[in-house]
């Protein structure tokens, strides 16, 4: 028995349509992790498959050889990762059923004791108003002037509505210095914080221990009234001289940026590290000074391993292990980078940059479906940011296929950092995916936007072959501009579209022309312009290979291996010329005078710039 008709693998149309763009880490297995870090990372693969973030904190294995204060792991944990009491949607829920203002107000008020009497409680009164931080802001001045209009005298509702007024004044202002933002958006920003400095007043008036209104108008103090900002800071140290939330904006007032300088950082953590021993949280503003400025370095790298890994051995600051991190990423230590990315999303786990990072890293060694959550994470935190959309496209299309993998490369495009290569890989998929309309367009989209990108010319060569109108300039333009630098299969593809070429242009040597003829009969039968033809003839009925090989049957029988590839035209009438067979002997001869002498084939498509149709049959026998 015979094999008909099969599509051959060769060199340039051989690549696999993944590599129609290549993702920058190629599928890899996992590697095990170095002796002095297995049972850590075993722990911490354990701890990932944890979906509640603070039961996934408690659970982590602490950083190898610290030298942590008892307990602050966990009180960090508990502290900022157990969840608000209310959401908005809970809260408006509560204030529509009889007597729910007065409910709030109690279980607030409850919360607000709590901090002071039971230490597993600590501070989740101000992580309570947070919600009221919102980036709704609408739907939290809605809700929160609703409780002020059911209890009027309650500090708790004056407390939320002065949370959203002083976000809207801090929204206004903007993230630039004083001098670079607007007169009319300080001005914004002044009348939407005398409003909030108003009913952070009446609530601390009402209850002078309400930590939240406390440190909000200390806030509002350091960026408007000296005099407010003492005040505040006075009132907020007489009701708890060990909170978080206080002694955070105590160090935030005394920031460089903010007028103060690295001696008030220093005080302010020194003071922090004398309430240890009553709050052990404060002991995460040890080496803030040093933090601050490593921080806010162009290349920080050096620094952050120098001054900040060894903090970390001492206080479990996530944002240490965030910067640490990132460096050893980018100095190709991975393992170490893990290590520390992973502490800093356990405690932080709102980072997205570092999410991505992760991601990053654990792909790195051969972990893509670990590296699916936080690369999942890293979208959810940054929606727009197109390096997290192409690194989520890269993993689903390594798990799940092109499909999967579509939405994000198509949503990177929007961005502009992105743009280009997202382009790249969007229409890869759609190459991948068979969907080969949409694939055009996106083609087109690509070279309009970028015509020097190389991959997209390349992109075009495939999915249109070498007998399309604007094959000629794809492939000039390929040869042209390839890049084996960012994409190193260009190097190969580049060879076989010369090669190509020269068959076409008649100047490929003897030896190249049967290559060169092959390559584009292949290129021809997958393209868009081709593949109908193609389908056509495999799905005849007229054996015409089976009956040219029976013809032959006498040279066959010394033939040892009987397989061979033809390449032929085919002319407008169907009939065969230049038939060609590797390797010749004289069973392939008398195949290939056979074929030339007595096939007619279909019509075949006319094409751009040949009078013939070029194909190619490739036969194993059994």
């Amino acid at each position: 028995m015979y094999r008909g008709v099969r599509l051959k693998r060769y060199p340039f149309l051989a690549l696999p349509l993944a590599l129609v763009f290549a993702p920058a880490l190629a599928a890899t297995s996992a590697k095990a992790p170095p002796a002095e870090y297995a049972a850590y990372f075993a722990a911490v693969r354990k701890a990932d498959a944890i979906a509640d973030p603070l039961q996934r904190c408690l659970a982590y294995p602490d950083l190898p050889n610290n030298t942590w204060a008892p307990g602050i792991a966990k009180a960090r944990c508990t502290m900022f990762l157990t969840p608000p009491r209310y959401t908005l949607d809970d809260i408006e829920k509560k204030l529509a059923q009889p007597n729910g203002a007065a409910t709030l107000d109690a279980d607030f008020s409850a919360l607000l004791q709590a901090h002071y009497v039971d230490p597993a409680q600590r501070e989740q009164i101000s992580i309570a108003f947070q919600v009221f931080s919102n980036r709704d802001r609408d739907k939290a001045e809605r809700i929160a002037r609703a409780w002020l209009g059911a209890a009027p005298e309650s500090p708790f509702a004056r407390t939320a509505l002065g949370h959203v007024l002083a976000g809207r004044g801090w929204a206004a202002r903007g993230g630039k210095f004083a001098r670079d933002t607007p007169a009319e958006s300080l001005q914004k920003m002044n009348a939407y914080f005398v409003d909030a400095a108003k009913e952070y007043t009446n609530a601390m008036e009402a209850s002078p221990k309400l930590l939240p209104a406390c440190h909000g108008l200390m806030a509002i103090g350091r960026q408007s009234s000296n005099e407010l900002q003492m005040y505040a800071t006075k009132k907020c140290l007489e009701a708890d001289p060990a909170s978080y939330y206080v002694v955070e904006e105590m160090m935030t007032a005394a920031e460089p940026r903010w007028g103060g300088s690295d001696a008030a950082m220093q005080a302010v953590s020194a003071y922090a590290q004398a309430k240890v021993t009553t709050n052990p949280v404060l002991g995460l503003f040890a080496f803030n000074d040093e933090y601050y400025e490593i921080d806010r370095l162009d290349d920080s790298d050096a620094q952050a391993i120098a001054v900040l890994e060894p903090a970390a051995y001492k206080v479990p600051n996530a944002g240490f292990f965030r910067l640490v991190g990132g460096a050893y990423l980018r100095k190709n230590d991975t393992w170490k980078s893990l290590v520390y990315l992973s502490q800093a999303l356990r405690f932080s786990p709102g980072y997205a940059q570092e999410s991505r990072f992760r991601a990053l890293a654990l792909r790195r060694i051969g972990e893509t479906k670990w590296a699916r959550a936080d690369a999942e994470r890293a979208v959810a935190l940054d929606p727009g940011n197109g390096l997290a959309l192409q690194q989520l496209g890269d993993i689903l299309r390594e798990i799940e296929g092109p499909s999967a993998a579509a939405p994000y490369y198509k949503r990177a495009i929007a961005d502009e950092k992105t743009q280009e290569d997202a382009y790249n890989s969007y229409c890869g998929v759609l190459l991948d995916a068979k969907q080969l309309d949409e694939a055009g367009k996106c083609i087109d989209d690509l070279l309009a936007a970028y015509p020097e990108n190389p991959e997209g010319w390349r992109q075009r060569l495939y999915l249109i072959g070498f007998d399309a109108p604007g094959s000629k300039k794809a492939m000039e333009r390929f040869i042209a501009l390839n890049d084996p630098k960012r994409w190193s299969y260009h190097a190969a593809d580049v060879k076989t579209v010369r090669l190509i070429k020269a068959g076409m242009d008649g100047t490929a040597s003897p030896s190249e022309m049967f290559d060169a003829r092959a390559l584009r009969a292949k290129a021809l039968e997958r393209s868009v312009q081709g593949r109908p033809y193609f389908e056509l003839l495999r799905s005849s009925k007229d054996n015409h290979l089976g009956k040219a090989i029976g013809a032959c049957n006498s040279t066959l029988k010394a033939i040892t291996n009987p397989q061979f590839e033809a390449v032929m035209d085919v002319q407008s009438d169907g009939r065969l010329k230049n038939v060609d067979v590797r390797p010749v002997n004289a069973w392939t001869s008398c195949v290939a005078k056979q074929v030339e002498t007595t096939w007619k084939l279909p019509q075949p498509p006319k094409l751009i710039d040949s009078s013939t149709y070029p194909l190619i049959y490739e036969v194993r026998m059994k």
